[in-house]
């Protein structure tokens, strides 16, 4: 299944990369139209999903269970992490 969305992404035209998507902060107020593209939308739901994840690691601790370390931390995170430890270590 990875690998038929793989190929089907890596076909796409860069017009099929744009996209136009709306969003509103309010169900009040209408939609606000804006331009957006595959690689946005996708990095959006990585950074979401780990937000996901990370709520569930806090719930699994509440029932005494004990998550991977690494659920829900941010590709970012784990970088800054191992920069940091290894700048320690070097110190």
């Amino acid at each position: 299944m990875l690998a038929t969305l793989g190929n089907r992404l890596s076909s796409l035209t860069e017009s099929d990369k744009t996209l136009s998507v709306s969003s509103s902060s309010d169900d009040t107020l209408d939609p606000v139209p804006m331009q957006s593209s595959l690689r946005r939308e996708f990095s959006f739901l990585c950074s979401h999903a780990t937000h996901h994840l990370a709520v569930i690691a806090l719930i699994m601790g509440q029932f005494g269970l004990v998550a991977p370390p690494s659920l829900g931390v941010a590709a970012s995170t784990k970088k800054h992490l191992q920069e940091s430890s290894a700048s320690v270590v070097a110190d």
